[in-house]
């Protein structure tokens, strides 16, 4: 050891921690680790939540949507939760930017032009949300933020039709109307 290690490139400087290096070499870990085993580590995780969760779930499509927008395993779980269990509470910020009157009628719109929908799949209800910005005269974001904070709880997600897709029909669709009933209850006309 004395043979390969010298002092010569050392300074008097103290030395430091970078969180953000660090959490930057991690994020480059979920990157480039295979699925497979990013999936058994967020699997492992839920189970230290203890939270139960539908092993017929593809996980390895969630974990893969997410893994490139988390920087640890930890902010990965905590991300997904809403694909394993409802949200007592939508995310505040969100809520007050987004679930306003104005969103009343997408919602409304998506409620039921996705209830109706028969082949459950992203291409579809991108089309579905096209077709109601396009009806609405409003930008995708009138649209697609507010199905999002309403099937998520927040404002950050892989594209919302995928996400959509992944959560399937039933749990959007209720999801959707409890957004409509929180606009309702929480907005004056």
């Amino acid at each position: 050891m004395i043979e390969n290690f010298s002092l010569d490139a050392l300074n008097k400087s103290a030395s430091s921690f970078n969180t953000e290096k660090l959490n930057w070499v991690n994020q480059q870990y979920l990157v480039s680790e295979s699925l497979e085993k990013i999936v058994e580590l967020v699997k492992s995780r839920l189970d230290r939540l203890e939270l139960a969760y539908d092993s017929s779930l593809d996980f390895s499509t969630i974990v893969d949507l997410y893994r490139q927008r988390a920087s640890t395993i930890n902010e990965l779980v905590d991300s997904i939760l809403y694909c394993f269990q409802d949200f007592a509470d939508y995310d505040q910020k969100a809520a007050q930017k987004v679930l306003k009157q104005e969103a009343l009628e997408p919602l409304r719109q998506l409620h039921h032009q996705l209830s109706g929908l028969e082949n459950w799949d992203a291409q579809s209800i991108h089309a579905v949300v096209e077709a109601i910005t396009e009806a609405l005269g409003v930008g995708m974001g009138k649209v697609g933020q507010p199905l999002r904070v309403a099937v998520t709880g927040g404002s950050f997600s892989p594209p919302i039709d995928q996400t959509v897709e992944l959560l399937g029909k039933e749990r959007s669709i209720s999801r959707i109307e409890r957004a409509i009933d929180y606009i309702s209850a929480n907005t004056v006309p």
